[in-house]
């Protein structure tokens, strides 16, 4: 594929690159001037070295950056960043809305396939477009999203904003969200075309203290703490679907081997999880926790492939305690997620040798 082999370079070779380019700015010069220059020499290192390495095809790329509060955006080709922030005042429905806007990227939504292609020649020739933005409120509640050509062809940023409010810091549904609604709408432009989406989507904690998650209007530095290391074991409750490609397909409740590819597992629990998040935000209620409401029970006894789901009242999907042995199996990153999830909270989609996981902490 035309582009596959210098997109695996720069994916694999940018982020020391640029920390390398970084490290070398004194430390009275670290100011925006000298970080946008660090992003740009970091390109044009690469580009030599792709050439010494014998890579004559290019790609769109597009790079973020965040330093304190404020983001940088290098954007090279037909990729395209957005920035979203969380607006200070309600709206007329009461909730806070968010306001995108884009930041980076030399093509806009609208243009077709034919005129995409027909530039990208001239416009991958160019020098990245380096951009700058101050976060508000130390970063609190924002997003932002890196799309490439196709995503940023098909979607406005507002489509790109509407998918990932419905995921709030789970970047990995948000991602897998954004990418499956650009080929929905490239298939319905171009039935017979097949094109690769791809998107980030990164959510900004408030800098300084880790803290745990807690209500969104409570302020960052009264949230209590997480001490992972004191979490011996946490009890949780989990919806999972099984899919081909895992080393456990079978699914022990209906007694059959999942056919499905892991990207449509992926789609079903987004749907789920969209239905989860309707019950609303009860972070940090231990009561609300130890309960399942009828969406929870129903939605994990249609979707769930686990005995688990097979469990009455309260503690459908309820795995139980599970010790640090149970945490690492399931994963590191899957560890790592659980051990920061707060009370009554959804995890973002979470991959283990038996398929893909939504997991609440109930305790």
């Amino acid at each position: 594929m035309p582009g596959a082999r210098v997109a695996e370079f720069y994916c694999r070779n940018m982020p020391a690159k640029l920390l390398g380019n970084l490290s070398i700015i004194p430390a009275e010069r670290c100011n925006h001037a000298y970080i946008k220059s660090a992003l740009l020499k970091s390109f044009e290192d690469l580009e030599v070295e792709a050439t010494r390495a014998g890579i004559s095809d290019r790609c769109a790329a597009s790079v973020a950056l965040v330093v304190g509060d404020v983001l940088f955006t290098a954007v090279l080709g037909c990729c395209t960043a957005m920035l979203c922030q969380r607006q200070e005042k309600q709206s007329k429905s009461g909730a806070l809305g968010y306001a995108p806007a884009k930041i980076g990227g030399k093509h806009g939504p609208g243009r077709s396939a034919a005129k995409v292609s027909a530039a990208a020649a001239n416009e991958l020739e160019k020098i990245p477009e380096v951009s700058s933005v101050q976060l508000m409120n130390g970063a609190s509640d924002a997003f932002f999203v890196l799309a490439g050509a196709p995503v940023a062809e098909v979607m406005m940023p507002h489509d790109l904003t509407s998918v990932a409010v419905n995921y709030i810091s789970r970047p990995r549904a948000a991602s897998g969200g954004i990418a499956a609604r650009a080929v929905e709408k490239l298939r319905q432009s171009d039935p017979q075309t097949v094109r690769d989406c791809a998107a980030i989507v990164a959510y900004t904690a408030p800098s300084g203290e880790v803290s745990q998650p807690g209500p969104l209007d409570v302020p960052a530095a009264k949230r209590a703490r997480v001490d992972n290391q004191s979490l011996q074991s946490v009890r949780l409750r989990h919806i999972l679907v099984r899919h081909k490609d895992a080393k456990h397909p079978l699914d022990p409740v209906k007694n059959r081997v999942a056919t499905r590819t892991r990207a449509e597992a992926e789609a079903v629990l987004r749907e789920t999880l969209e239905e989860l998040l309707k019950d609303g935000d009860h972070r940090g209620d231990t009561m609300w926790a130890a309960k399942s409401t009828p969406r929870i029970i129903s939605l994990c006894r249609s979707t769930s492939e686990c005995k688990s789901a097979l469990k009455g009242g309260s503690t459908c999907g309820d795995l139980g305690w599970l010790g640090k042995k149970e945490l690492q199996a399931l994963g590191k990153d899957a560890e790592e997620a659980i051990r920061n999830l707060a009370i009554a909270e959804w995890s973002d989609l979470l991959s283990s040798e038996q398929g893909i996981h939504l997991i609440m902490r109930i305790a």
